[in-house]
This record gives C-alpha cells, sequence and structure tokens, in this order.
C-alpha cells in the first residue's frame, strides 16, 4: 500500500488493502470448503461490509464482544454470538 494515501486520514479510519483482504478471504473460503466451521472474530474489523465478505466465504458466524459490536458489524448477520459469556455470581 502506498503510504501516501494515510496522509490526511482523521481517527478512527479503517483503512484496508483490497488485495490483501481478498487474499485473506479466498484462504479462509478454502478452509471452510475443507470441513472446518471458521468463526471469525468480528473484533479485528468492526465493518459490516467486511462481516458480510467473511459469511459469503463461508464463515460460520461471527463471535463479537459486546452488544453494541453486534449492531456496528451485524446489519442483519446470521450467526452473530457472544465471545464469551458473564461469569454470574457464586
Amino acid at each position: 500500500m502506498d503510504k501516501s494515501v494515510l496522509e490526511g486520514l482523521t481517527a478512527p479510519e479503517l483503512v484496508v488493502d483490497v488485495d490483501i483482504l481478498d487474499r485473506n478471504i479466498s484462504r479462509m473460503a478454502a478452509v471452510n470448503a475443507s470441513g472446518f466451521a471458521l468463526r471469525p472474530h468480528a473484533k479485528s474489523h468492526k465493518c459490516s461490509q467486511i462481516a458480510w465478505l467473511r459469511l459469503e466465504a463461508g464463515a460460520r458466524g461471527l463471535p463479537v464482544a459486546t452488544e453494541r459490536a453486534s449492531g456496528v458489524v451485524g446489519g442483519g448477520a446470521p450467526g452473530l454470538s457472544a465471545a464469551s459469556e458473564g461469569l454470574g455470581t457464586r
């Protein structure tokens, strides 16, 4: 990626190298096609478009850490799940 692309961006910004994203999605799809049920965590991108690319490539779901994250990533996506459950009381 040409680093000059990053000049002038304000935080927070999601910057994606589309070639690398496409390659990683293709690799994930190949693993899913071989019989594994990948559930990549959504915190790595927090982006509904990327979430849908992962689901379309065969991801069996997307764990999220918080209810807020499910709203950011979800956009009606199937298979959202809490990455960890509360400990409850003793």
